[in-house]
This record gives C-alpha cells, sequence and structure tokens, in this order.
C-alpha cells in the first residue's frame, strides 16, 4: 500500500544529484517551473536540492496542489477524521475480511501499535496510520517541500494559488482503495515492513529526478495492483490540472507548480503531457 502513500510523502536524502525533480516548460517566450515535491521530511532532508530555490527565486507566484494553510488547519484535520470514522456502532474489524483483520491484529502487535487506535476509522485512513506511525520510527515526521515553500512564499510576499481544493482533495483520498479495501491494508502491511529500505531507494530518485524509478517502482505497481485508486489519484487529477497549469504558462509571470513528485512520471504524468503537447522541457 505504499505505493499509495509514496504519493502523500516520498521519502530520504542522497549526496550528491547531478539533476533534480524540477523542470522549466517553455512555449515561445513564457515558462513556469514545476517540481515533484515530498509531503514529509525527516531532519536529514534538508537543504533541498538547489533547483528548488533557483526556481523559488525566479518565480512570482508559488501553486501547489491544494491551500496548504487550509490543510494544516486543525479543524480541516478534525473534518478529516470525522470523514474516515465509522458511524452507527461499525470498526475496522466489520469492514475487513476475518482474516485481513487477523493479519493486521499480528502485525500491530509486533509494531507495538495499540489496534485500538484503528478501530475507529475506516481502512482508507487506518492505512494512512499504520505508514504515519512507521514513518514517525525512522525519523520522518516534518513539514515537507509544500509546507516549506508555502511559509517562505507567505514571508516573501508572493502569490499563493493551488490546483484544486482542500474538499476534492479530501474525496480523492476518501475513494482510495475503494472495493479493495482487504488488499489495501495487507499492501500496506507488505510494504512497511520494509518501509526504511524502499524509502531510501525512493528518496534517492526522488532528488535525482530519477522519473524512470520512480514510475517502475511505484506508479506502474499502482497502476496494476489498484487501477482505480491509480486512475483517481494520478490519472483524473493529472487531466484536471492540466488546463490550469497551461493558462499559467501564458501569464506574464513565472510560477512555480509544486505538486506530489507521483504526478510527474511515467506516461500519464505532467512531464510526459506537456512533451506531448510541444512544450519544450528542461530538467534543471
Amino acid at each position: 500500500m505504499m505505493k499509495f502513500f509514496y504519493f502523500l510523502l516520498l521519502l530520504i536524502p542522497t549526496l550528491v544529484s547531478a539533476q533534480s525533480s524540477v523542470w522549466k516548460v517553455s512555449k515561445g517566450n513564457q515558462h513556469l517551473f514545476i517540481g515533484g515535491t515530498i509531503h514529509i521530511l525527516g531532519k536529514n532532508d534538508y537543504p533541498l536540492p538547489p533547483a528548488y530555490d533557483r526556481a523559488y527565486k525566479q518565480s512570482k507566484t508559488l501553486v501547489f496542489e491544494t491551500d496548504v494553510e487550509k490543510a494544516n488547519d486543525p479543524a480541516f484535520m478534525q473534518k478529516l477524521i470525522n470523514h474516515f470514522a465509522y458511524q452507527q456502532g461499525k470498526t475496522l474489524r466489520s469492514g475487513l475480511k476475518g482474516s485481513t483483520f487477523t493479519t493486521l491484529k499480528e502485525y500491530c502487535q509486533s509494531s507495538g501499535i495499540p489496534i485500538s487506535m484503528l478501530l475507529p476509522y475506516k481502512p482508507q485512513f487506518a492505512s494512512l496510520m499504520l505508514t504515519s506511525m512507521e514513518l514517525q520510527k525512522l525519523g520522518i515526521n516534518l513539514a515537507g517541500v509544500d509546507d516549506h515553500y508555502n511559509r517562505r512564499a507567505l514571508k516573501d510576499g508572493k502569490t499563493v494559488r493551488e490546483l484544486e481544493t482542500i474538499e476534492e482533495q479530501l474525496q480523492f483520498l476518501a475513494n482510495m482503495g475503494s472495493g479493495q479495501e482487504d488488499e489495501l491494508i495487507l499492501s500496506t502491511i507488505k510494504e512497511n515492513q520494509q518501509l526504511e529500505e524502499l524509502m531510501q531507494l525512493m528518496l534517492g530518485a526522488w532528488r535525482n529526478g530519477d522519473m524512470d524509478t520512480l514510475d517502475k517502482e511505484i506508479v506502474q505497481p499502482m497502476k496494476e495492483e489498484f487501477p482505480s485508486t491509480y486512475q483517481g489519484l494520478l490519472v483524473k487529477r493529472n487531466n484536471n490540472w492540466l488546463p490550469y497549469i497551461k493558462a499559467y504558462l501564458r501569464s506574464p509571470d513565472i510560477e512555480f507548480i509544486l505538486v506530489g513528485a507521483l504526478h510527474l512520471a511515467g506516461k500519464d504524468g505532467l512531464i510526459t503531457k506537456f512533451k506531448n503537447a510541444g512544450y519544450s522541457v528542461t530538467q534543471l
């Protein structure tokens, strides 16, 4: 299930990078920058690759997936929790097959996680909680690229925009793994058991702008194992965002578009879409 959660997080550091997950997209005399983000970082992940600061300094407007301030608001967090909480006496036990719940219970016992913390919530949120707790054990629990540049943009007086509302993003997350809840939990457990190695592999790819590795290791397995989630989390949202990004490209200002790195990888990724549409795309 980390195939989903790399979308939400992505990973740890390498020391040297020849390229980065930042691109300059141009058409005629206009250009903007688009960068792949990691939504949660560890303390050793900073400083970020220098290409991010170069793009930031040249840009007047920062465009994120959604409103970062609202996403961090405690009121929204409570709304998120309520959205994924069971009602009318149901629990996670009733939302899973007996064998899946037994596997989950054994995993929680071996990992020192009280399963009582998960019982009030639907499988989607339980999976998020499990991965979040394992990431904390690895020291990956700090604000990520989006928060970092949102704070800087507000301090520096830059314009901040978003590609979708926080409510739209919540709905995409709510549909994650729909109809495959047992597979979602079992995949989460499997991936979490090798989380440190996976994180090291994937962050190396992110820092070096290696979209082929991200596509091979995360995007393609998601597409094969959870096709409806792949369509909802990545393909549909990329298609929704593309007209907005093209409109920004026609403006006289320079924008820095910051979205989860998986949105840039693969044949359905934004980088490929811009190349296929005839734009000049240069990796920094």
